[in-house]
């Protein structure tokens, strides 16, 4: 196991304290924030839109060519010519980042440094507390996503997830595919992007972290953990039980800027006991991502997520829960 690295004491300061229910978020509002939010929807949110779209929409169209000309496996792994690698890795890269930008996010503060594929073929991302978390580490990262398949029918952003190495999960068939390919991934001698895992399975409050899914976890292999933080205002970039996605997106976007900062921790190496059991394997890596970010664990879970009726969080998460549970 990786030793854990110190913490700037800022980030102490910063965090709000930590509560019981992990998927609460609550703003506080102020009369001086009400004033802000109303100058920021009525001067930045439109123009911050139409930008977003502006970047997003030639992004897709690129993208949609590319995957035209991708060559598709029988798992259905796309493999990427070098000419069609180095275009798709700048088309990201500029365009994550002009889009980050335009959302305002303006200064990303990226620390450390992301491990190749055969250091870590595993990026574990968290606290998972908002949908601009994939928008955030996109553009700072070269890795792949899983995905349910259906969400290639949404317009831009299906475009952009088939053109990329996109682990695709059917939600018709829960037979064990997505291990057989995730396992294809390992064993390959051409993979050189890792896949990008929100362990959590759900979207929450960012207080903490909650118990992560041992799917990826069972093969025993290294993982970096991956910290963000992000607004610095509690509740204000999240969606969750108690903030809609619409609220999340008009609250980040009024904002005249919002931090984000995003840490690659030393990779984490499993001992021969954590190979041979997942569940202490992610509950160390839990402990150790918490423990670097300050904050507290919760005995949390996906299915608890859902009984209070956060629904629309679990299945929009960019990484299957069930999937990350059944593998």
């Amino acid at each position: 196991m990786s030793s854990i690295p110190l913490k700037n004491e800022r980030h102490v300061r910063r965090l709000p304290e930590p509560r019981s229910e992990p998927f609460y978020a609550a703003i506080q509002w102020t009369p001086l924030r009400y004033l802000q939010m109303i100058i920021g929807f009525i001067l930045l949110f439109p123009i911050r839109l139409v930008l977003v779209l502006a970047i997003m929409v030639p992004v897709a169209v690129v993208c949609k060519f590319l995957s035209m000309t991708l060559d598709v496996d029988e798992n259905g792994l796309a493999h990427h010519k070098p000419w069609q690698k180095r275009l798709l890795r700048f088309v990201m890269s500029f365009g994550g980042k002009a889009i980050l930008r335009c959302m305002g996010f303006m200064r990303p503060v990226i620390k450390g440094r992301q491990a190749s594929f055969k250091e870590a073929p595993f990026l574990m991302i968290g606290p998972h507390s908002s949908i601009f978390d994939m928008f955030a580490v996109g553009p700072h990262t070269t890795g792949c996503i899983m995905t349910l398949k259906s969400n290639f029918n949404y317009p831009l952003i299906g475009s952009i997830m088939r053109a990329q190495e996109t682990v695709v999960v059917d939600e018709k068939q829960k037979d064990g595919s997505v291990a057989d390919v995730l396992q294809t991934r390992l064993d390959s001698q051409e993979t050189e992007t890792p896949i990008l895992v929100f362990p959590e399975g759900a979207i929450h409050s960012g207080r903490g972290f909650i118990e992560f899914q041992q799917g990826t976890f069972k093969y025993g292999v290294p993982v970096q953990p991956v910290v963000i933080y992000m607004s610095k205002d509690p509740g204000w970039t999240i969606w969750s039980f108690h903030h809609s996605l619409l609220s999340a997106t008009v609250h980040t976007l009024s904002c005249l800027y919002t931090p984000l900062e995003l840490h690659f921790l030393p990779v984490y190496n499993p001992s021969e006991s954590e190979k041979a059991n997942a569940s202490l394997y992610s509950k160390n890596v839990r402990e150790y991502m918490a423990k670097y970010a300050v904050v507290q664990t919760a005995d949390w879970t996906v299915s608890a997520c859902t009984s209070i009726g956060q629904h629309d969080c679990v299945s929009s998460c960019a990484i299957v829960a069930w999937c990350c549970s059944t593998l």
